[in-house]
């Protein structure tokens, strides 16, 4: 890094990985947002460590960072092989659609602990949801997974635009019941 430049959101997250690539690596964020609730509440810390030797097992909660450089924490949910890349797909526990596939490269680590004012907890699984919820998440999960293995970047813009649309879903709904 050059003295006097701000550090770039690729640089921070390199030094990031690099950092969590090391033995008894461990640090601690805060969680922006409502996409893990009700499991990791808006405003909560969270301790990362690193992912074991197997990388990362479905039902973790994933820290990652995104193709834009910010950092994420969300529910691993299915992973892929394709093209010589291991591939993982998440969803936040308060969201229903797949987020963009997520490279191992991009994995920091799991998301262990969290607390939100009544001391340190153990993440715990995702809250059940309703059939109807169930269904979509999975179709969402399935689409990015089928497109996934016809082309990754593609599987990556198409997941990304979904969630998009479901973002200004979500805000118009908000809106609406507030009258």
């Amino acid at each position: 890094m050059t003295a006097g430049r701000a550090i770039a959101a690729e640089e921070a997250s390199a030094a990031l990985l690099a950092v969590m690539g090391r033995p008894g690596a461990s640090f601690e964020s805060r969680i922006a947002g409502t996409s893990m609730a009700p499991t990791i509440p808006d405003g909560a810390a969270i301790r990362v460590r690193p992912l074991g030797a197997q990388g990362a097992e479905a039902g973790e909660v994933l820290a990652c960072v995104s193709r834009g450089g910010t950092l994420f924490a969300h529910r691993a949910v299915r992973q892929l092989r394709r093209a010589g890349i291991d591939w993982t797909l998440t969803v936040g526990d308060g969201w229903i659609l797949c987020d963009s596939p997520t490279p191992a490269g991009r994995i920091v680590g799991v998301v262990h602990e969290f607390e939100a004012g009544a001391g340190w907890q153990p993440v715990g699984p995702a809250a059940a949801r309703g059939p109807i919820v169930t269904g979509v998440s999975r179709a969402s999960v399935a689409f990015v997974a089928a497109m996934l293995r016809l082309h990754p970047v593609l599987a990556q813009h198409l997941a990304g635009g979904c969630l998009h649309v479901g973002a200004r879903l979500k805000a118009l709904r908000r809106r609406l019941r507030r009258g």
